[in-house]
């Protein structure tokens, strides 16, 4: 993920840097997720399209195809909930004080929080068939024009779906 503000008021630093530090963990859910949609509705539909062949054969992939991808839901997510800074529910603990006992630091706060939504959300993503398609086209072309295509294509989508602006 790269850590910079993406909207006027993008400035919960704090959020930006637990949404950086989870990066790894969630990029490669996403992906499974788009993966078992895609199984699902090749069994169900009784179809082997080539783009299933291609996704057999990846064993790893260049994590940049899906970082912003990635850093458009975190950035969604920042602004759907920058109220909230500051209103932290009780108990609460300060991030410098160990966090120990059942007080939560903001850091796992944050954490958590930014998790729940992310499962939710890829979840509800998911659902929409050209966001699989192009999200599992970008990893299976990765670097080639189809890939790039793709990626661009559900970044576009994404930012749409968010009304985001450049």
């Amino acid at each position: 993920m790269i850590v910079g503000y993406s909207f006027k008021g993008d400035d919960n630093d704090t959020l930006m840097w637990v949404q950086h530090d989870l990066y790894w963990g969630l990029l490669s859910s996403l992906l499974e997720h788009a993966m078992q949609k895609y199984r699902e509705a090749s069994v169900i539909l009784g179809v082997r399209a080539e783009l299933a062949g291609k996704l057999t054969d990846i064993s790893s992939f260049d994590h940049q195809i899906l970082q912003a991808t990635h850093d458009i839901i975190a950035a969604y997510y920042r602004f759907k909930y920058q109220d909230k800074e500051g209103q932290l529910i009780l108990p609460f603990s300060h991030p410098d004080d160990g966090g120990n006992g059942p007080v939560e630091t903001l850091k796992k706060l944050y954490a958590r929080e930014w998790c729940e939504f992310w499962y939710l959300e890829i979840k509800e993503l998911t659902r929409d068939g050209e966001i699989v398609r192009s999200l599992l086209t970008s990893v299976a072309y990765q670097n080639t024009d189809k890939g790039y295509d793709a990626e661009e294509l559900l970044c576009n989508i994404l930012k749409d779906r968010y009304r985001l602006e450049e």
